[in-house]
């Protein structure tokens, strides 16, 4: 039952940013014009490498790792991405930066919806391209692994999928599902907790992904990769018994000036900024990432 696998496109790349490739650089276009100028400036971009190496980090590593199980079942990977739409992973590409993620300055023009999301990604023919892909095998199963916003970007299409293939053949890996998604997806939904992380691979953002590559490469070669059979692997997983974040006492800005100038003066050499902040929660202690390494910066600065 060989599996067709989608698997999100990463933020970090392996080359530079090209000209009008960023999400940012769309904003002031008339909305008619906006794909047109995006997949023109994409086509004329260069250089290009194969789409997998043009990603990289640690999602992006788990990503590999499930295209080459896919493999070894006679399936295939390819990745949704709010700039290519659907790629195979030995596409050339450009650098570039546009995402469905909401927050980053680079999200598609009026991303902040999920029918935006999944509007942008049909314009850059997406649907098409995943009807293709699954008729090139042809794939009796389809393996989705995507952060929420992805999800909402390709999940109308996904439907026309449980249409062809059943609703049995498709499953999607995730955490939780967005209102959107559930409206579409939620018979095909495999939830994957935090509980299981501390069996699946990456930290727990990661965790659909993760979970995605424990069923290809567990699952024995005969066995259907059913959602039903999927979600009876995932049920076996050994699960947390602590909670995955520990409760910290936030005691505020004196508490942690007073214990980084402690820190700063008694270690040797120098406690980096990083460093300074495990500790400190190791300890029991929270405070925001960003505002504690300003106070350390201001505390070293002094000290």
């Amino acid at each position: 039952m060989p599996p067709l696998v989608l698997v999100p496109c990463s933020s970090g790349k392996t080359l530079p940013i090209a000209d009008g490739l960023c999400g940012r650089a769309l904003s002031d276009l008339p909305a008619d014009q906006r794909v047109r100028t995006w997949q023109t400036a994409l086509a004329e971009a260069r250089p290009h490498v194969p789409v997998r190496q043009l990603y990289k980090g640690g999602a992006w590593t788990i990503a590999r790792e499930v295209a080459v199980a896919a493999s070894r079942r006679g399936g295939a990977a390819y990745v949704v991405s709010a700039g290519l739409g659907l790629a195979a992973f030995d596409t050339p590409a450009p650098g570039y930066d546009i995402t469905f993620t909401a927050g980053s300055p680079d999200i598609i023009p009026e991303g902040a919806s999920a029918v935006a999301r999944a509007s942008w990604w049909s314009a850059l023919a997406g649907p098409a391209a995943l009807e293709r892909a699954q008729r090139s095998g042809p794939f009796d199963v389809v393996l989705v692994a995507l952060p929420e916003a992805y999800l909402e970007a390709v999940a109308p299409s996904l439907v026309g999928l449980i249409t062809t293939l059943g609703v049995d053949h498709l499953s999607v890996f995730a955490s939780r599902l967005s209102p959107f998604a559930r409206q579409h997806l939620s018979k095909c939904w495999v939830q994957v907790t935090a509980a299981q992380t501390t069996t699946l691979r990456g930290n727990a953002g990661q965790s659909a992904l993760s979970a995605l590559l424990h069923a290809l490469q567990t699952l024995p070669a005969d066995a259907p990769m059913t959602r039903p059979t999927i979600h009876q692997l995932l049920s076996q997983l050994k699960r947390r018994d602590t909670p995955l974040y520990p409760k910290r006492e936030r005691l505020g800005c004196a508490h942690a000036t007073a214990w980084i100038a402690s820190a700063v003066a008694s270690t040797s050499p120098s406690l980096s900024a990083s460093e300074a902040l495990r500790r400190y929660r190791d300890e029991g202690f929270a405070y925001e990432q960003k505002a504690f390494h300003r106070l350390f910066a201001e505390v070293a600065e002094n000290t």
